[in-house]
């Protein structure tokens, strides 16, 4: 579809304070006294912290949620078609970067550090393009299973100097069923497609928001979308849009907000190649709602406070906010004929209350068809539905 993708697990650092933290002993190599409560964070519990990046006070979304679709999966893809042959193709998109943690993440009484997430992600994918037509439109549909991996490595400043810091997760990921995809081709070299997709929660659940994990997500998520493309002269001029309706958490009891994200692509291709530019942007369009304050209130001093975005008293600060991000890089692409593969790098515009998106990123992907009734329409130009062959449907 214009699907989904991976990662929801973007990372969502903490915000540490020494008022959240009871007393710990830190650890560099050798025992040291222990310290008082508000004096100094533990090492190797500020390690955990940041593998459960997601729980910050700064977060975007509920803390420990993000959006559903990692932004940017779309780029460089011509959506707004199916493949041309009817048949069953495969897209296997890879996307690895590293992104700098929020200051406030490393900082102790002792002074800042410095925290820097790698982050890695494969979404294998199989599209359907179907015989069938309905609505004047060709039917098709989809199964995406995100697989991600991060690894946070840094330093924060302790009692007797720098301590190293490091934390990885590395997990399957929600999938998303795609049982609708619609292609029309409105001639001219325009196409429109509008598809629907659920993301499952069949990740890794953990932690007392069900989000501790840094991959899976306890709720489900809908996800209608709208793709256009302009395909022909070599041109791929597409936008995509996927929309996001998130259901209750089932253990903190918040709704997160509704989000919006936009694909952008507009390449040339010269015989084998193809080249141009690819934007992508993201963010909240509704505020998160919800939870339990009583649960949030026992215990806001922990180190993973139950989650809660309605009303609070005076004096405590919400720990959930709207979230933006964006981003522009550029795509080289190489049609082997049987295969296509491409190439995207992209660095960030912007972010707000993510924490860990404003960092390089690059991206490849390898298509092909596993089956196709016409093989020789597989050189024909155009689109795979979010992830399949490049070839459109006429």
């Amino acid at each position: 579809m214009l699907a989904a993708s991976v990662t929801s697990y973007v990372l969502k650092p903490s915000k540490i304070t020494d008022s959240r933290f009871q007393r710990k002993r830190i650890a560099t190599g050798a025992k040291v006294a222990q310290m008082n409560t508000r004096s100094i964070i533990n090492a190797s519990v500020l390690a955990a912290m940041f593998l459960m990046a997601r729980l910050h006070q700064a977060a975007a979304f509920e803390p420990g949620a993000s959006f559903a679709t990692f932004p940017g999966i779309l780029m460089g893809e011509p959506v707004g078609a199916l493949p041309a042959a009817t048949g069953l193709y495969f897209e296997d998109l890879i996307h690895y970067g590293e992104a700098n943690l929020p200051t406030i993440m490393s900082q102790t009484p002792y002074g800042p550090g410095s925290i820097k997430s790698d982050s890695a992600a494969m979404t294998p994918t199989l599209l359907w393009s179907s015989p069938f037509k309905t609505f004047g439109a060709s039917y098709g549909a989809a199964l995406v299973q995100p697989m991600t991996s991060i690894h946070n490595h840094g330093y924060v400043n302790g009692p007797e100097g720098l301590q190293n810091v490091t934390s990885h997760e590395g997990v399957i990921h929600d999938t998303e069923f795609i049982p609708a995809i619609l292609s029309w081709n409105l001639t001219g070299g325009f196409f429109t497609s509008a598809a629907i997709g659920v993301y499952v929660p069949d990740g890794r659940i953990s932690g007392i928001n069900g989000l501790s994990s840094l991959i899976g997500s306890p709720f489900y998520t809908i996800e209608p979308a709208w793709a256009i493309s302009y395909l022909a002269d070599g041109w791929n001029l597409t936008a995509s849009f996927l929309y996001d309706f998130n259901m209750e958490n089932p253990y903190s009891k918040v709704v997160n907000g509704q989000s919006m994200n936009i694909d952008l692509t507009a390449t040339k291709t010269f015989g084998k190649f193809e080249f141009g530019p690819v934007a992508y942007f993201a963010f909240q369009t509704t505020s998160d709602s919800g939870g339990n304050l009583k649960s949030y209130l026992a215990t806001i001093g922990s180190a993973t406070p139950a989650n809660y975005c309605g009303q609070l008293p005076a004096g405590l600060s919400s720990p959930c906010s709207r979230a933006s991000v964006g981003g522009l890089g550029g795509r080289l692409g190489y049609d082997f004929g049987p295969a296509r593969l491409s190439l995207e790098v992209t660095d960030s515009l912007f972010d707000h209350g993510q924490g860990g998106l404003n960092g390089w990123r690059i991206w490849t992907r390898l298509a092909f068809p596993l089956y196709s009734d016409d093989p020789k329409r597989q050189a024909e130009p155009g689109g795979l539905i979010a992830r399949g062959s490049s070839i459109s449907r006429p």
